[in-house]
């Protein structure tokens, strides 16, 4: 799926979605979670990182709804899991 462009799409989604104060609950949990559902293999968390992922969803953290900073987290977690050795900071933010 990412292979197919997926990818991008999810994260431009995300970028015009990630405002923390909005009434987008349901569609940020589901942007997230597919985003770290697709990052679970190592090739794909490369390729979101490069993509700026992280920039994309730190943004929402500050969300009043709980759901929501629990899914950054785990999709932030997700990301960087396994990559210490491959990325440095700048990499990430």
């Amino acid at each position: 799926m990412v292979e197919d462009n997926i990818g991008e799409i999810l994260l431009e989604l995300i970028k015009n979605h990630n405002c923390p104060s909005n009434n987008e609950i349901r569609l940020q949990h589901a942007l997230l979670s597919a985003i770290k559902n697709l990052a679970i293999p190592e090739t794909n968390k490369t390729y979101f990182i490069k993509k700026g992922a992280i920039k994309a969803i730190l943004p929402l953290l500050p969300s009043p709804e709980l759901t929501v900073m629990f899914k950054v987290l785990g999709a932030i977690r997700t990301l960087i899991d396994g990559q210490g050795k491959v990325l440095a900071v700048e990499d990430l933010i």
